[in-house]
């Protein structure tokens, strides 16, 4: 079928349908007008839109806002970034998502008009892919004669996009992205596919967080993709975000604003809030998060004229990326070694004490080596506590070290290497890095240990000290810290 076919098809089947669903009205029995009704309203506001703008721009499935999060602060999603059904909205900021994630959504609208999406987000070094696949389904609707009976023909309409995604950064603060997506629209029996791309760049520096994308860049048959501008910006101070997008529907000339915050509360519930400006869709939107260990599941309500009250979940999985160590540096870590989303500086809190005459000195815990984890969990505290005691170092505190190593994803255990150890002790601004090993050797104890100059990355001192019993090895760990500190100056 050739292109003039489909614009002929799809202006005759808008007609057609249009007076059939005014038969429903003229013929549906009185129990179940209520429902019908419903059904009517919503396909003829479905159906005029497409009249009014179909020769525009087709595919008009693509301008729904997949994301739930997204939908409860005023569909804004340009500047935020985290679930994977974000990458729609804008493709440069799946790089900064802060683990790999999968999600599952549905959009449910008035009567039989219904939303999915699954789609997930993978990190690398530097760069992520994503990938995507969104559904927009009606039920059939029967088709009426002039005379309000049934011909025995179906009518229904569906659209459905698959997206490959690709994101990478640029510098630590700037990344760019790009979707590819396989698109396809069906009006009755008639059908068309077509590819069509969205660009992005993302922005991240400090507290702040941009976005920039133009989405649905293409054609399907003779009309143009319902391509849009989105311009974002988002601040985040601890549990609060607070954010915006601009939206420019540059094919149909039309303009929208959101606005919207959400706040965490204990780390398990997100309530969110916002405001869309549109000629067509004003309103409040609502919604909350439930989030439990790498499980979350997001709600959204947002009131329409259009599709009335919808109600919107999402399940949201996220599993730690596996990354690959990074090579030695010749100093301190650059920016590529280091993950994304811990590019920006750590809160004050977090950081090392400004340089003193002290030496500045992080203390890993010990790996166990045929020795319970308990075990080795108290001969690491044995060994940190001697460091102290010898006032040659200023130590960093146990709580920062837990900061910096939940945001890296790892076991204080994982680190036992020079190249972690630079880059735990590059973030947590110390010069000196003290990983190692406590093991079993017959029924004593063996303790072994390496010094890091993070500046350098090299090892600047290694030593190891045994006990033959338990009672013995708080002597033998003040014993080894008493050499560290003669040692390293």
């Amino acid at each position: 079928m050739t292109n003039t076919d489909y614009t002929d098809k799809k202006t005759q089947i808008n007609t057609d349908v249009m007076l059939n669903l005014f038969q429903h009205l003229t013929v549906m029995r009185p129990r179940n007008k209520f429902g019908v009704t419903l059904c009517v309203i919503f396909n003829f506001t479905f159906l005029i839109f497409n009249c009014l703008y179909g020769e525009v721009s087709g595919a008009k499935f693509l301008e729904l806002q997949p994301s739930v999060r997204a939908l409860a602060v005023g569909d804004v999603a340009a500047s935020i970034s985290g679930e994977a059904s974000l990458l729609l909205s804008n493709p440069a900021n799946t790089v900064f998502a802060t683990k790999n994630g999968f999600s599952v959504l549905y959009n449910s609208y008035i009567q039989d008009i219904y939303q999915g999406m699954v789609s997930g987000v993978f990190l690398f070094q530097g760069w992520a892919s994503g990938l995507s696949y969104s559904q927009l389904g009606m039920k059939d609707e029967p088709v009426y004669d002039e005379s309000g009976n049934e011909t025995g023909k179906k009518f229904g309409y569906g659209g459905n996009v698959l997206s490959g995604n690709v994101s990478m950064l640029v510098n630590k603060n700037l990344s760019i992205g790009l979707n590819i997506k396989s698109i396809g629209e069906e009006i009755g029996t008639y059908s068309k596919n077509t590819i069509g791309f969205d660009t992005g760049l993302g922005l991240k520096v400090d507290f702040l967080q941009f976005g920039l994308s133009y989405l649905n860049i293409g054609k399907i048959g003779q009309w143009s993709l319902p391509a849009a501008l989105r311009a974002g910006a988002s601040a985040t101070k601890k549990e609060l975000t607070v954010c915006s997008d601009y939206i420019l529907r540059t094919v149909d000339n039309k303009s929208e604003i959101g606005i919207g915050a959400e706040y965490i509360i204990s780390e398990v519930l997100t309530p969110r809030v916002g405001y869309k400006f549109a000629k067509e869709r004003s309103g409040i939107t609502a919604g909350i998060g439930l989030k439990l260990k790498s499980i979350a599941l997001d709600y959204a309500f947002v009131p329409s004229e259009s599709f009335g009250n919808t109600h919107n979940f999402e399940l949201l999985i996220a599993f730690s990326p596996e990354r690959k160590k990074p090579v030695a540096p010749a100093g301190r870590p650059s920016v590529a070694e280091i993950p994304a989303e811990v590019q920006k500086p750590l809160p004050k809190s977090v950081q090392a004490k400004p340089l003193t005459a002290k030496p500045t000195i992080a203390v890993l815990k010990l790996a166990a080596r045929g020795v319970s984890a308990q075990d080795a969990t108290a001969i690491s505290e044995l060994l940190r506590t001697a460091i102290i005691n010898t006032e040659t170092f200023s130590v960093i505190k146990d709580r920062s070290l837990k900061q910096v190593l939940q945001v890296l994803q790892l076991e204080q255990t994982d680190c036992i290497d020079e190249e972690c150890a630079v880059k735990i002790g590059g973030m947590l601004d110390v010069q000196k890095v003290i990983v190692g090993t406590v093991g079993k050797v017959g029924s004593g104890y063996i303790i072994n240990v390496r010094v890091i100059d993070v500046g350098t990355g090299k090892i600047k001192y290694t030593d190891n000290e045994g006990a033959e019993k338990p009672e013995e090895l708080k002597s033998a760990v003040d014993r080894l810290a008493n050499r560290i500190s003669q040692n390293i100056k």
